[in-house]
């Protein structure tokens, strides 16, 4: 990387995020557990997933093979991750 490239990447707001992404995670899947997810802990991932990703919910559902309702109940944690397609499992071990 360049000196330019890396003194972007300490300026970049995520530089200064507060939360190891292990714990923004355990919050996610807790605020979720509140609310009624039945499987927080795997929606939590695959929000994390999708959000480091960049990607909007039909950019990532189509990268990898999923559908967007699909993507969208695991988001709301309905989905255990054995219910999970491959596509999504993989992400998440």
């Amino acid at each position: 990387m360049s000196p330019e490239q890396l003194a972007c990447q300490r300026r970049h707001p995520s530089a200064r995020w507060p939360f190891p992404p292990e714990q923004l995670r355990s919050r996610v899947a807790q605020a979720l557990d509140l609310h009624g997810a039945g499987h927080a802990d795997v929606a939590a991932s695959v929000l994390e997933a999708r959000g480091s990703s960049g990607l909007d919910p039909e950019q990532f559902a189509a990268r990898h093979g999923v559908g967007v309702a699909l993507l969208a109940r695991a988001e709301a944690g309905e989905l255990a991750l054995v219910d999970l397609p491959s596509q999504l499992r993989r992400l998440l071990s």
